[in-house]
């Protein structure tokens, strides 16, 4: 849940668990072949950025002072221009931003020595977005998908952060899925660190016109200079390393929304959810507007 304030439950989750994993392997001789662990995206942080006059950098994360300015973008420490996104790859230098990435950047080199010093072939796959059906909506500290879903069904506007013009990856869940597979069963994946996604770039706006228009509404935008503390600007994988294995994705993101909208017309009352969980990262300053 990205920010969520209650930091000591992503190192009982995400490091904790996996450890406690390792020590019942190893207590009781368990003959297992291979572990594979979701990891995240959420550990680049802000990853890297390209600027015309200074070339490839790593960018510290927005400054609040930015945020209140309503100045989104990135901009080249050297020289104050604009720079614009590289797409992330596994032998990035990592900068996690949040609670939830280092814990899932400590689960990766935890599952790694584990895995090597009991001879137990390990994977760290590292998820962009995920989208698709059953995706709870009984939270919403994460998923814009999701947001942007009840907003629809509610016939309110589409509230988006800052301007809408992030750019994220977002991946089906039967590709992931897939990608699971594969990695488990391909020992060439031994001990190898790979991102899942799609590979494509979609801004934060068009995913809200596309579920609008899947949904037979009229696209009515909400732009409030609303962001999230400690949000990157841009986000986009690199997917050729899984891809060398034989993997590639094969479901579009018009998919994934067309298959959570689907399923989500089964609930009735989910905006309440949205609602109260809005007013909660408000209180806590996780979610922001000026």
């Amino acid at each position: 849940m990205d920010y969520h304030p209650d930091f000591s439950t992503y190192v009982q989750t995400n490091i904790e668990s996996l450890t406690i994993l390792f020590e019942i392997i190893v207590e009781e001789k368990l003959p297992i072949k291979k572990i594979v662990l979701a990891s995240s995206q959420a550990v680049y942080g802000e990853g890297k950025y390209r600027c015309k006059n200074h070339g490839v950098m790593y960018v510290s994360p927005r400054a609040e002072e930015q945020f209140k300015r309503h100045q989104w973008e990135q901009f080249c420490p050297k020289c104050g221009k604009e720079v614009v996104p590289v797409s992330e790859k596994e032998e990035d230098i990592l900068f996690p931003l949040a609670p939830y990435g280092l814990s899932k950047q400590s689960s990766e080199q935890f599952v790694m020595a584990l895995g090597r010093a009991f001879s137990i072939p390990a994977v760290a796959l590292r998820f962009s977005i995920v989208l698709g059906a059953r995706q709870s909506f009984r939270h919403f500290y994460s998923g814009a998908l999701r947001s942007f879903a009840v907003n629809v069904s509610n016939n309110e506007p589409i509230e988006m952060n800052e301007d809408g013009n992030q750019l994220r990856d977002f991946v089906h869940v039967k590709d992931v899925a897939s990608a699971i597979l594969k990695t488990l069963e391909d020992s060439e994946a031994n001990f190898g660190t790979f991102n899942v996604g799609s590979g494509q770039a979609t801004r934060i706006i068009d995913l809200a016109k596309m579920v609008a228009k899947q949904s037979k509404v009229s696209f009515r935008p909400s732009l409030q200079n609303r962001y999230r503390t400690g949000g990157t600007r841009h986000s986009v994988m690199d997917i050729s390393k899984l891809k060398s294995l034989g993997w590639k994705p094969k479901h579009t993101l018009q998919e994934a929304v067309a298959d959570y909208l689907l399923w989500l017309s089964n609930f009735k009352g989910f905006h309440k959810n949205l609602q109260k969980t809005e007013r909660e990262m408000q209180k806590t300053g996780i979610l922001k507007e000026y």
